[in-house]
């Protein structure tokens, strides 16, 4: 096993340590209003199914979220020997507190602690009311408080042209061409 994954399941095994907090039972209230793979999004979020999943995990959660929060990209352990390690989470301020919320593990953690043990280095940040002048984003934020018949496997073929630029095309809303021409009804609920 290389260093850096080593260092990152030693973080894992931290984080199993640390307690729920009320930011997470926070999250559990938000989510439990919002639909994602025919199930309630808390329930997606806190089995970890977003696990290896994380751009398009923390854009479908920052979109539900419904607070100010940023969406990150970045490299975790950027200095520790071994394979580059591409992630995506969202930072937010709950109670005073700065928070991560990384979607791969399903928990919120303190961004003091995450970027001790993880040590990231930032590409990108966006802001979640910037993010949503994408239209698809715009649209995921009501798609996701009714049924829906959103899965992962939409989320990549509407959002990876975005993810395979580093996100730096995120307000360029011509890329969502085939994604409308596939669904005229979606299109429809994005124009009204």
């Amino acid at each position: 096993m290389n260093r850096k994954i080593k260092k990152i399941n030693d973080f894992c095994k931290v984080i199993a340590k640390y307690d729920y907090n009320s930011f997470d039972t926070a999250i559990n209230f938000i989510f439990s209003h919002c639909m994602f793979e025919k199930m309630k999004l808390s329930q997606f979020y806190f089995e970890g199914s977003f696990n290896y999943h994380c751009q398009v995990g923390s854009f479908v959660c920052a979109i539900a979220l419904g607070m100010d929060c940023n969406l990150v990209r970045g490299e975790l352990l950027p200095k520790v020997r071994g394979e580059r390690f591409e992630h995506g989470w969202i930072e937010t301020k709950f109670d005073g507190v700065d928070f991560v919320i990384d979607t791969s593990l399903g928990r919120t953690i303190p961004k003091e602690l995450y970027y001790r043990y993880l040590k990231p280095r930032v590409n990108r940040v966006i802001s979640r009311e910037n993010l949503l002048e994408n239209d698809f984003a715009r649209y995921l934020s009501q798609a996701l408080l009714e049924d829906n018949n959103l899965d992962l496997s939409t989320m990549y073929e509407v959002w990876w042209p975005y993810e395979d630029t580093g996100l730096a095309n995120y307000k360029d809303n011509s890329l969502l061409n085939n994604w409308s021409l596939d669904n005229p009804m979606e299109l429809k609920k994005l124009a009204g």
